[in-house]
């Protein structure tokens, strides 16, 4: 059975209030991780054309750096005291 298949199946099966609660969705996104979620998050605005709040977006890729290395977060500011060999007060 094909994942369309499958996802029939549970269509026809499933109760009315499951599939209008998006108890499929949300079971589906527990299983997902990070990366695989926004993939499937961006095709889907894209294709069913979803606007998404670009400004949000846009601020934080402003004010945020991954170092991935470490998984630390840094603003803009934090970012700039470090290149500055300052230290930033807790």
């Amino acid at each position: 059975m094909t994942r369309f298949e499958k996802m029939e199946y549970l269509f026809e099966t499933c109760s009315e209030k499951f599939i209008k609660d998006c108890t499929v969705l949300q079971e589906m996104v527990r299983w997902m991780d990070e990366d695989d979620f926004t993939k499937f998050f961006d095709n889907l605005c894209h294709l069913w054309n979803i606007d998404l709040n670009d400004e949000e977006d846009e601020e934080d890729a402003r004010n945020e750096f991954t170092v991935e290395d470490d998984e630390f977060v840094f603003t803009v500011e934090e970012m700039t005291a470090i290149e500055n060999n300052l230290m930033i007060p807790a």
